[in-house]
């Protein structure tokens, strides 16, 4: 489901694709074409009846049908498997058929069709080995240049599609030297058909003007085929490094906020800016676990202090009532000892009191003892 979703966002740049992708297949003949009337690799007698034989309309028809059959039936099979358990490599699976695909079948379609047309009066072994070079040449320049303005945009487009090193279409020092051996291969072809036909240069004809008038422009078209195709080409691996460098810089800095990098390269670029990812998620989560755990720490640390402050509370209202007990502990115990001494007190005066009674007692028993016995010796 989640493939199905990104593809419907990736399939919002399918037109540029589509439009590219045709380029490739078409900007050969356009270079021909320009070559055989810089050159005369055609005769001018049969140069209409040529472009416009069956077999030449059938090639440029077969150009721009082609490539939309081709990205029609790709785009039916990654419909189909999408949303399967299989998803991501069934798509790429079938992005690599495409892209071989997308290299093979221009260069079919520029040696077979063409080349059969060659069977008109007027034409000479001279012209027929031209034309054959100028085709080769223009399916390695012209075909290269649409090559190299279709394959970032079409990399961009499976953006969507998880990358892995398996899935890597060509690698980045096998397509550069594929790049500079078809620039030169392409700029020796170009320049070799119109050298070819100098034997058939008519009498009369000054040779520096032919080769000023036909030599020459062929020779700058390849420069600037060739050159374009290579500053297209290599500016889309340095914009790449370019971003990688920024990236580590930002990293080295300890800066993880940047956003990911989108893999928009099937070569050792993308399986670099796919790991360069890999770690910024997993510092990411590192930092994130860091931060979940300083905030715990600092949450604990908050509650201990919080407990210390509430003990601290607590042990001061223990040391404030045993100083009270204390206090009134003393208090009590000078009552106590004040009380005792009037205990004490009122012990001595009610003992004292009770000797004098005791002692008037006596004297009054004594009294009494007299009296009783005075009125007796009265009697006798």
């Amino acid at each position: 489901m989640i493939m199905s979703v990104l593809y419907k966002k990736a399939f919002k740049v399918a037109d540029k694709v589509i439009f590219q992708n045709v380029l490739v297949y078409v900007l050969p003949i356009v270079v021909f074409i320009i070559q055989a009337l810089i050159t005369g690799s055609i005769p001018p007698s049969i140069r209409l009846k040529y472009f416009f034989s069956p077999l030449f309309i059938l090639y440029v028809v077969l150009s721009v049908v082609v490539p939309l059959g081709i990205i029609a039936v790709c785009g039916i099979f990654i419909k189909k498997n999408i949303d399967g358990p299989n998803a991501m490599e069934a798509v790429n699976r079938i992005s690599m058929l495409f892209l071989r695909l997308t290299i093979v079948v221009p260069g079919l379609l520029s040696f077979t069709l063409p080349v059969f047309a060659f069977n008109h009066e007027g034409e000479t072994i001279f012209h027929a080995i031209a034309c054959l070079m100028q085709l080769f040449g223009s399916v390695g320049l012209g075909g290269l240049l649409g090559y190299v303005f279709f394959m970032p945009s079409f990399e961009k487009f499976l953006s969507f599609v998880p990358f892995e090193s398996k899935y890597m279409a060509l690698p980045l020092r096998v397509n550069m030297f594929l790049l500079g051996l078809l620039t030169i291969l392409g700029a020796i072809a170009m320049c070799l058909g119109p050298i070819l036909l100098v034997s058939e240069v008519a009498e009369g004809v000054n040779l520096t003007s032919y080769i000023l008038t036909r030599v020459l422009p062929v020779a700058a078209m390849a420069t600037v085929l060739g050159s374009t195709a290579y500053n297209i080409s290599m500016h889309h691996v340095t914009d790449h490094i370019q971003k990688i460098t920024e990236t580590t810089y930002l990293l080295a800095q300890g800066d993880y906020s940047i956003e990911r990098l989108q893999v928009t390269n099937r070569n050792e670029l993308g399986l670099l800016i796919n790991d360069m990812n890999m770690l910024m998620d997993g510092m990411r989560d590192i930092i994130g676990n860091i931060d979940s755990s300083v905030r715990e720490t600092r949450s604990t640390a908050s509650t201990l202090t919080t407990n210390i402050e509430h003990s601290e509370t607590q042990v001061q209202a223990v040391v404030d009532s045993v100083t009270l007990v204390k206090n009134e502990m003393i208090n009590q115990s000078a009552s106590v000892e004040e009380t005792q001494a009037t205990i004490n007190t009122i012990t001595r005066t009610t003992i004292y009191y009770i000797c004098i009674v005791a002692h008037r007692a006596v004297i009054m028993n004594n009294i009494c003892n007299n009296c009783v016995l005075g009125s007796g010796l009265d009697d006798i």
